[in-house]
């Protein structure tokens, strides 16, 4: 019997580490509905290398005889997995990365990661999944993500500037979209949060969940919701002081600390990660 192969592609700041939470939470729960899945990590970080290469120094023959050599590698994983249902859930799998979304094009890194994956799954039955939000918000928390962990002091008009612009975003999402062809399952972001149902679910029902399993499952604890609006002026200026990178975090860290005890009900695990 073919596997059905579900390819969970981001876009990153869509919410895809909170679904891959959910599922490592229910770890246990789910494997009993045939689902074999990944996790960050677990598979593709190659491929996603690969694919970045040519997203920033283009496309030669053997940056595409390696992208081709790693797309192997997930079908190798493919293969080895018990159920009739795999989910890889990676939201780099395309190349697209905050520094590069904004700037770059489908024709360059995402069509051909999505050649290189066609080919290493041929015989499966491939689904495309992909979450999508406003542009304009998009690259606004995108810029709260740069401030808190890469360091960014300027302000956010300015390092727009510098980035790209929320219309490259709505293109590369646009033409993605389209090469998915019947294959492809497009979900907007704020749509899916106004609704009832667990996140993600529109993944595990095409994964086959019936809704009372999906509904069984324990909701991940809300984390990485980024840098709280009220603290922004105060990170930038953290930032430019100059700090090596360690300290900058570890500074970052206990302002980060420091609202969560203030604000009350918020526990420092929900900002997310600061390394």
């Amino acid at each position: 019997m073919s596997k059905r192969v579900i390819l969970h592609v981001g876009l990153p700041k869509t919410g895809t580490t909170a679904f891959q939470e959910s599922l490592e939470l229910n770890r246990d729960q789910i494997p009993a509905q045939i689902i074999s899945f990944s996790t960050k990590a677990e598979v593709g970080m190659a491929f996603c290398k690969r694919v970045r290469d040519i997203v920033r120094h283009g496309s030669n023959r053997w940056r595409l005889w390696q992208l081709d050599r790693a797309a192997r590698g997930i079908r190798a994983w493919v293969d080895r997995q018990p159920h009739d249902v795999v989910l890889v859930t990676e939201e780099n799998l395309l190349g697209w990365r905050v520094r590069d979304m904004y700037r770059m094009s489908f024709e360059n890194g995402p069509r051909q990661a999505m050649e290189a994956l066609v080919r290493a799954l041929d015989g499966y039955e491939l689904h495309w999944v992909l979450y999508r939000r406003d542009a304009k918000a998009h690259m606004r928390s995108a810029y709260r993500y740069f401030v808190k962990l890469r360091g960014v002091s300027d302000g956010c008009e300015e390092w727009s500037r510098r980035i790209g612009t929320p219309e490259v975003l709505d293109q590369l999402v646009e033409d993605t979209a389209r090469a998915f062809g019947d294959a492809g399952h497009v979900f907007d972001m704020e749509a899916e949060k106004a609704t009832a149902h667990a996140w993600g679910a529109p993944i595990l029902r095409l994964a086959g969940m019936s809704e009372d399993k999906i509904n069984a499952l324990t909701p991940a604890p809300r984390t990485n919701i980024g840098l709280p609006g009220d603290l922004l002026d105060y990170v930038r200026d953290i930032n430019a002081i100059g700090l090596n990178k360690a300290e900058r975090l570890k500074a970052v860290d206990v302002v980060l600390r420091l609202h969560a005890d203030l604000s009350g009900g918020t526990p420092r695990e929900a900002y997310g990660r600061v390394k």
